[in-house]
């Protein structure tokens, strides 16, 4: 969580997103299926329990 502190990572992170965004409108997918298909991948991520 640290390096997101940094604006030059996280400009990178924000363009990282907009890309690959990009890639899914031109596969086909409106916005509300991007936006459906982030809210599952947060919720998946969010379920996950760590042990490490």
């Amino acid at each position: 969580m640290d390096s997101l502190n940094e604006t030059d990572n996280q400009l990178l992170l924000i363009r990282q997103y907009g890309e690959k965004h990009a890639q899914m409108k031109d596969s086909g997918m409106s916005a509300s299926m991007i936006e459906h298909f982030g809210e599952i991948a947060v919720a998946v991520i969010a379920s996950q329990v760590c042990f490490s």
